[in-house]
């Protein structure tokens, strides 16, 4: 079985392929709406995708993902972890530092 969580503040998505089919998206969002704090549970059954929304003051995603019956990501069991992104101007800066355009002076690879 293929499952992606993706928790973020305020929502949380889940992919499962078991899930592509509308009634069983239904259910999990039905319980998903269930839970105090839950503003929006929608599902795409394509996909098999179901996007919770909720008030972080209210509601947390470990308790969204106990309701639909999904273990919550734990760091340690090499689950995925929200993603830091660095800013796209460091990333084209420190490609282009490591072996690429001379678009840009030197003095900007020893300053990222």
């Amino acid at each position: 079985m293929s499952r992606r969580i993706a928790p973020a503040p305020g929502r949380v998505r889940v992919r499962d392929h078991a899930w592509r089919d509308a009634a069983t998206l239904e259910a999990l969002a039905g319980r998903a709406r269930a839970i105090r704090g839950v503003t929006s549970a929608r599902g795409n059954p394509l996909t098999g995708s179901l996007l919770v929304l909720f008030d972080p003051a209210q509601a947390e995603a470990a308790t969204v993902l106990r309701a639909l019956g999904v273990p919550a990501p734990s760091p340690a069991a090499g689950a995925q972890a929200p993603a830091t992104k660095k800013p796209a101007a460091a990333r084209a800066i420190r490609a282009r530092c490591a072996g690429g355009s001379t678009r840009r002076p030197r003095s900007a690879c020893s300053a990222a």
